[in-house]
């Protein structure tokens, strides 16, 4: 606290004597940086409050994942083409054998 007190001494005395100046000093300093703030959250490639979009931003990703979603789509379609083949070959096993064991037990009936 003792760091501080002289500081506070300074400020009430520059309000005293000219609240203009310190009014000036304050807006220009608020001001420096809100322009220094918002030239960092330019350069980055993230959104914030002060950028409410980027649409050349949002149409490249929105490609990108069209793209993806596209790729993922013709996986699922191979995948299940995959299996419904699998499915099908194994159907016709089963069909077979049980023909087979219908001609079997047939003979043993007899």
């Amino acid at each position: 606290m003792s760091n501080t007190s002289t500081n506070e001494d300074k400020l009430r005395k520059a309000i005293a004597s000219n609240p203009d100046e310190v009014i000036e000093f304050f807006s220009t300093l608020s001001k420096n940086l809100y322009t220094k703030v918002g030239d960092l959250m330019a350069r980055s490639e993230y959104s914030s409050a002060f950028t409410v979009y980027d649409d050349k931003k949002m149409k490249s990703d929105y490609a990108d994942y069209t793209a993806k979603i596209a790729a993922q789509q013709e996986k699922v379609t191979a995948m299940e083409d995959y299996y419904y083949k699998k499915f099908t070959a194994m159907e016709k096993a089963l069909t077979t054998m049980q023909s087979k064991e219908n001609a079997l037990s047939g003979l043993f009936a007899k």
